[in-house]
């Protein structure tokens, strides 16, 4: 029979061109880095033999390639390389044998297999097998324990916290921990001042899955209260003893909040307050007129007339405070006006709105800023006092004033109208009671 050897396909693979360096207790080899060509050149150089002078010069008589002979540097080299070679491997035969013995966990030795020898009970094998299972178990076991820790329930509820408190608020993850800002840049706030509060896992103590820190300044209550009066108002008491029924119930709403929204609302409700607060102050300050009114540090009287004043007063309860001012006399309080507070913190609101409103330029092309009025007043040669009608006006001390200006001579037209019905008699009445003639 005639085999081809044409079908069969032979892979021929070049052995370790590298050295064997080291094999570390894992099993891992590390190999000798290839000699570079300076290292290279000084082992061939090495390998000469300078001393033998002999051959040099003359012809070779016999033709064929040269016999190479071997090159010793001295005489009991080829005896020394065996010895050290054999005392190599008599030591790594020895390390091997020092960690079976005391270090059975990285090395084990297998006896060699003799089909003829005697069986091992099964009985035996299984106990072999079970020892070997429990090892295994027990190191899987305490990989699992930290595993389990950071899966907890405690950490589902915190993370689905802090899921559900990312929809209503600004958070960002730092190296710290978890940051929140209460501002209102984003609604349109040009308040200087960034607030920032922390976000941590909630203690064993205490029930709560989150806890919050906010500033020290921005903990407690706060209200804007605005009084009309024949003169300034100087002294209110407490806030509690001024808030009317409509608040008290929103702060009832605010309480069956969780408690970290709680002082968040109630921290971002006082951030709106000071805001509102330094800027009126801000403009009653820079204000020019021949009734001049006084900034305080928590209140603010401008005089609207030579017998009516309009106070803001900036009402704070600190967090923990229980010592309370004593309350005036009820005949020399004024009855605070809520009405002109809730539109006086609507002002704040609209030029929040109108920086945070996104207003579209017409024509495509044209500059965002600019409105239609504005691109045609140099063709229409507008005067200065035509463009700032087309400005918005930031101003909240003159839209105040004017609303309390208002209310003042509505509320003084409202009271003639009664003095005037108390006096007068209307002309049916009087007809009807007076005698006839007949």
């Amino acid at each position: 029979q005639v085999y081809k050897m044409e079908d069969f396909k032979v892979c021929v693979e070049s052995l370790h061109t590298t050295k064997v360096k080291e094999i570390n207790y894992e099993g891992e080899e590390t190999y000798q880095e290839k000699p570079s060509l300076s290292k290279r050149l000084s082992e061939l150089a090495q390998r000469v033999d300078f001393t033998d002078e002999e051959d040099y010069g003359k012809e070779e008589e016999v033709k064929g390639p040269p016999a190479k002979k071997p090159t010793r540097r001295w005489p009991w080299e080829f005896c020394h390389s065996k010895i050290k070679q054999a005392l190599t491997e008599v030591s790594v035969l020895t390390d091997v044998l020092h960690i079976l013995q005391d270090h059975r966990q990285y090395i084990t030795l297998d006896s060699v297999y003799n089909p003829n020898g005697p069986s091992v009970p099964i009985a035996f094998q299984y106990n072999v097998k079970k020892k070997a299972v429990g090892i295994a178990a027990s190191i899987l076991r305490k990989g699992a324990e930290p595993l389990l820790k950071s899966s907890s329930k405690g950490d589902h509820e915190f993370h689905k916290a802090i899921h559900d408190l990312r929809r209503r608020w600004r958070l960002r993850r730092t190296m710290m921990g978890v940051l929140g800002d209460l501002s209102y840049h984003s609604a349109g706030s040009l308040y200087t001042q960034s607030v920032q509060f922390e976000v941590h896992k909630g203690t064993e103590e205490s029930d709560d899955i989150l806890s919050v820190i906010v500033p020290q300044e921005l903990r407690g209550q706060s209200e804007i209260v605005v009084f009309l009066s024949d003169s300034p108002v100087r002294e209110v008491g407490s806030l509690e003893s001024i808030l009317p029924s409509c608040i008290k119930e929103l702060h009832k709403k605010h309480s069956q909040l969780s408690p970290w929204e709680q002082k968040l609302v109630s921290a971002q409700n006082v951030l709106f307050n000071e805001e509102l607060f330094a800027q009126l102050a801000k403009e009653a300050f820079d204000q020019k007129s021949d009734l001049q009114g006084e900034v305080l540090t928590d209140r603010i009287n401008i005089p609207l007339n030579r017998t009516t004043w309009l106070s803001v007063l900036l009402m704070r309860e600190y967090e923990g405070m229980h010592e309370k001012k004593e309350l005036p006399v009820v005949n020399d309080l004024p009855e605070p006006n809520w009405e002109l507070s809730v539109a006086f913190k609507q002002l704040l609101r609209t030029n929040h709105q109108y920086v945070a409103a996104a207003r579209p330029p017409r024509p495509s092309n044209a500059s965002s800023n600019e409105s239609p009025q504005l691109r045609s007043a140099g063709s229409s040669a507008m005067s200065t006092t035509d463009l700032k009608q087309f400005e918005h006006d930031f101003s909240l001390y003159n839209k105040l004033v004017k609303m309390a200006k208002h209310l003042d001579n509505e509320k003084k037209v409202r009271h003639w109208l009664k003095e005037l019905c108390s006096v007068s008699v209307e002309p049916h009445l009087k007809c009807i009671s007076t005698p006839s003639l007949s």
